[in-house]
Formats: structure tokens, C-alpha cells, sequence
């Protein structure tokens, strides 16, 4: 809709169940109103902010598959009452509709994921370079360490790190959140760890 009343249409939300187009989403069902007024489902509360006259409606339910997409209404048809085989036409125009939207509602979801692989590839990129490649020998002391990332990642974080030849820093790690934000934070620990070893030889960090 264009115009003023379609800057108001936009801001204008219907519950299910509310109005012709609330009636038509929860039952699933189309309707033909050639006299709103008269009709006890009509909600006339847009007409009264917009100054509209709605006088007659043709709704009918998008559909894909038996899941509801969405309502198709067309209003006020010009000179004469909306008849049976506008309704056919409707109702063939609605489910191509509800295809096209539903493929492109699939189509953003996929968009997502990947840029979601993407993020999570790229944390898991960051959070690699901060674990060690190989855990220092200690005579007496055998051990061993393995990360095993669940579907999102950035947030863990361990490391074994000599400090001298009688001390050896142990650290274990869980960052809250995950992702790349995550994993910067895990970068950043990694780095401030391994410089206040080298600044002060020692591994107790003060506040």
C-alpha cells in the first residue's frame, strides 16, 4: 500500500484471531464480505485511525504445505461485489505467494547459517592459534590435553605453560559466549598470560 494510509498500514498489527484477516489465519479458511459493516467478525478500529472506508473484503489464507504464511485481503473492489471467481483467483495468486515466501524465507535462513558456519569457522580459526601445539615435558608428570568443540565455539580455553624449571602454569578456561566476540576474549587471555610470564617470571596475575 502506498500513500499515507499505507505508512499507517505498515505500523498496523492483526492478532490471529482478531478481525477478517485474524478469523481467516485461524481458521484456515478463505471468506468473501460484500458489506464489512455487517459482517460481526470485522474489527472497524483501522478504519476509525486511518479515516478508511472499508466496504467490502476478499481474505484468503497463504498457505504451504497446511502451515499458514501469512493472509492475502483484497478491499473495496471497484463498482461491483466481489464475486466466486475472483475468489479462484485469489486463492491461486495466494499460493504462489505463499511459495515465493516461503522459498525466500529459506532463502534467508540459509543465508544465516552460512554466515553463521563462517563466523564459527573463523572462531574456531582464532581459538586454535591460542592453544598450545604441544604441551611442554615435565620430568615425572605425563600429561595430555584435547578441546573437542561442540557445534559452536570460541569460549574454552586451556594451556600448559612452563614458568621455570620448578614451576609450570596449568590453565583451564571457559569464556562466556561464543562465537568470534568469544574468541578474541580467548586471544586476548592467552596473550596477557603469556606476557606477564615473560615481564615477571612469575604466573600470579594481580588485579
Amino acid at each position: 500500500a502506498h500513500g499515507e494510509s499505507g505508512e499507517l498500514i505498515k505500523k498496523y498489527e492483526v492478532k490471529v484471531g482478531q478481525g477478517i484477516s485474524g478469523w481467516v489465519a485461524e481458521h484456515l479458511k478463505p471468506v468473501i464480505i460484500n458489506d464489512c459493516y455487517a459482517d460481526d467478525r470485522f474489527d472497524p478500529s483501522f478504519d476509525r485511525k486511518t479515516g478508511f472506508i472499508t466496504r467490502n473484503m476478499l481474505c484468503v489464507p497463504l498457505l504451504k504445505a497446511d502451515k499458514l504464511i501469512g493472509v492475502l485481503q483484497v478491499i473495496n473492489k471497484q463498482n461491483n461485489a466481489f464475486t466466486a471467481d475472483d475468489l479462484v483467483l485469489m486463492e491461486t495468486f495466494a499460493s504462489q505467494c505463499a511459495i515465493a515466501i516461503d522459498n525466500a524465507n529459506l532463502k534467508i535462513f540459509e543465508l544465516d547459517r552460512q554466515k553463521m558456519d563462517q563466523e564459527l569457522a573463523v572462531a574456531w580459526s582464532i581459538q586454535k592459534r591460542s592453544l598450545p601445539q604441544q604441551l611442554p615435558d615435565i620430568a615425572g608428570l605425563e600429561t595430555a590435553a584435547l578441546l573437542k568443540p561442540a557445534t559452536q565455539v570460541g569460549g574454552d580455553y586451556y594451556n600448559e605453560l612452563r614458568v621455570d624449571d620448578k614451576r609450570t602454569l596449568f590453565v583451564v578456561a571457559d569464556v562466556a559466549g561464543k562465537g568470534i566476540p568469544a574468541a578474541l576474549i580467548v586471544s586476548s587471555l592467552h596473550a596477557i598470560i603469556l606476557s606477564h610470564i615473560a615481564n615477571t617470571g612469575s604466573f600470579v596475575l594481580m588485579d
